[in-house]
């Protein structure tokens, strides 16, 4: 079994906010009270992993009857974030509806999705930007509205050829902030053909007017377990969040039934094994026992494993060789997902592609060069695989 990486984990004090964000009322009054005693700094002065559960921290205390001092800083934070998540929910509804006019289809993941419609209150789920799921045939019409609605993209758009090793591209608004606009929802080995059961289980909710396709609970579920493993000290408290509101979610449960194999057809048992064990064991979460039996049974691929070993590595790579090792599993992941045989000549064709694309290298040295100083600056987490800086959500 894959361990959980250290930035994945909640650490000892991100363990105390999650039970003030989501205890029982006087558990939740004297974790925020031991939390306090150890940080008496102004609230916005915290790390971003803390910060981003204090709106939720703050209705939490609220219900509780919770009337400490510190109460109307918390307020404060949850009032921001309503405001910062009210604009960028307008600007995704005018997006929706010009896709919508164009005949796109789109649907939001992650963040909005779990703030619209299972956390009920856009306040508590802080996010870095929308993620945006279209169809990989609709990229270049959606790119194109994308321009016309004054949105900015972060990079020229990629070449076709290389499009099947990237999963999203970057874009930007005065207005409304960053966008992710994905073609692909997990990695780039996962196929077309894989997604298009995503797509036909996806449903449609109401909210802010409109009517919005998302993922069903299930899904979505899946989807954030994937992302609970990536290296991101800044989720390693948030993800925990999320999926406790999708497991307890009423109005749209869990298909616990369906759980396993929707895991497995998107490679992504490990991830979704190891979180909802978390969950399990640290907060109690009802997770049904035949469910976390089936998925400890299950056997991973080697390929399974990379992928995974892949989403949790928190180091770049240390020199060129290891630097090209990485590249040569995400050219050869591309292939598996595109039904193409890798070769030494297509991998050069894709290195020298990518460089051109991230990096605006011309040459086989400019890329080793521009990609390994890169790699050092970002990580490999935020360099392969999409096309633009992956922002945490």
């Amino acid at each position: 079994m894959t361990p959980l990486a250290p930035a994945n984990t909640p650490n000892r004090d991100q363990r105390g906010l999650l039970r003030a964000a989501l205890g029982p009322d006087a558990e939740a009054g004297d974790a925020w009270q031991a939390w306090r005693a150890r940080h008496a700094q102004p609230l916005v002065e915290c790390e971003p992993a803390a910060r981003s559960l204090f709106p939720l921290i703050y209705t939490n205390l609220s219900r509780a009857g919770y009337d400490g001092p510190d109460l109307a800083e918390l307020r404060e934070l949850y009032e921001r974030t309503w405001i910062a998540n009210q604009v960028r929910a307008r600007g995704l509804v005018e997006l929706l509806r010009a896709f919508r006019q164009a005949g796109i289809v789109a649907m939001p993941m992650k963040g909005m999705a779990l703030a619209l419609f299972y956390y009920d209150d856009l306040a508590v789920r802080p996010m870095g930007d929308v993620d945006l799921l279209i169809r990989p045939g609709d990229l270049e019409a959606a790119s194109q509205i994308l321009t016309a609605s004054g949105w900015q993209a972060d990079q020229q758009l990629p070449p076709e050829h290389l499009r099947p090793y990237l999963v999203a591209t970057g874009w930007d608004h005065t207005r409304f902030g960053p966008l992710d606009l994905h073609w692909n929802p997990y990695t780039v080995d996962v196929t077309d053909e894989t997604c298009r059961g995503l797509w036909q289980r996806a449903v449609v909710r109401s909210a802010l007017g409109v009517e919005i396709l998302v993922p069903d609970t299930t899904d979505l579920l899946v989807h954030m377990g994937f992302h609970s493993r990536k290296a991101d000290p800044q989720s390693a408290a948030r993800w925990v969040a999320d999926l406790l509101q999708l497991v307890a979610d009423k109005k749209a449960p869990v298909r616990w039934s369906e759980l396993v194999s929707r895991a497995t057809e998107f490679g992504m048992v490990g991830p979704v094994r190891d979180a909802l064990i978390y969950l399990r064991e640290q907060f109690a979460a009802d997770v049904p026992d035949d469910v976390l039996c089936d998925l400890i049974a299950r056997p991973l691929s080697d390929v399974d494993h990379r992928r995974y070993e892949g989403l949790a590595r928190d180091s770049s790579p240390a020199s060129v060789g290891a630097m090209i090792s990485l590249h040569w599993q995400h050219y050869t992941a591309g292939c598996r997902g595109a039904g193409r045989w890798p070769t030494p000549w297509g991998f050069a064709r894709y290195a020298l592609s990518y460089g051109r694309h991230r990096y605006g290298c011309h040459t086989v040295a400019e890329v080793a060069d521009g990609v390994l100083r890169r790699h050092a600056a970002e990580g490999p987490s935020l360099t392969v695989g999409n096309s633009a800086t992956i922002r945490s959500t």
